[in-house]
């Protein structure tokens, strides 16, 4: 149903670009515009800033947040009845060796840390990892802050991908600056 019942992601993003651009192209006021839809991890979160740029702003998520909440909540209390999953005792049997971020939190609250909840520190966790991958994404395509990420920074793998996004097909990225190294374009068979 979450899939089926409302327009993909890529198409709602490309509408939302397209829709921005035309008020903006007539000098219309803008807001900031926050595109959600399925994002998950930090790639996804870097194409859909691209797939916007330069109008979305953020990114919404939901699920993912939320299933992280329902881990470490799941998790607290396997610690807690001291019976943590094989699965996740390679990790450790505390909530220090299990969660990377605890020792952050740790030195942030102090003797308060105790009273943060599993299911917070599991929410922290995702999220430094998620920002943690953005930065590495966007230092990867040598952009060191959100507002010069473009749409020039992906490419379309399929055809149909292009033609709904406007972003460029996948062999065709380059294309102008490798016709300039080689000279005229060539037709390809």
């Amino acid at each position: 149903m979450m899939n089926e019942w409302g327009i993909p992601t890529v198409e709602l993003g490309s509408l939302t670009y397209q829709y921005a651009k035309r008020l903006a192209d007539q000098g219309e006021h803008l807001p900031d515009i926050v595109l959600a839809g399925g994002f998950a991890l930090e790639d996804h979160v870097f194409k859909g800033l691209a797939l916007g740029a330069p109008y979305v702003k953020a990114i919404g998520m939901a699920r993912a947040p939320i299933a992280a909440v329902m881990v470490g909540k799941t998790i607290g209390r396997h610690i807690e009845d001291e019976n943590v999953p094989s699965a996740v005792q390679k990790y450790g049997k505390t909530v220090d060796e299990i969660f990377v971020s605890s020792v952050a939190l740790h030195h942030r609250y102090g003797k308060d840390f105790e009273q943060i909840p599993a299911s917070a520190i599991g929410l922290y966790t995702y999220l430094q990892r998620v920002a943690q991958g953005l930065r590495q994404f966007m230092c990867g395509a040598r952009k060191f802050s959100l507002e010069h990420i473009t749409r020039d920074d992906i490419c379309s793998l399929t055809r149909e991908a292009a033609e709904i996004s406007g972003i460029t097909y996948v062999t065709e990225v380059d294309q102008q600056e490798v016709n300039d190294l080689l000279g005229t374009a060539v037709a390809v068979n």
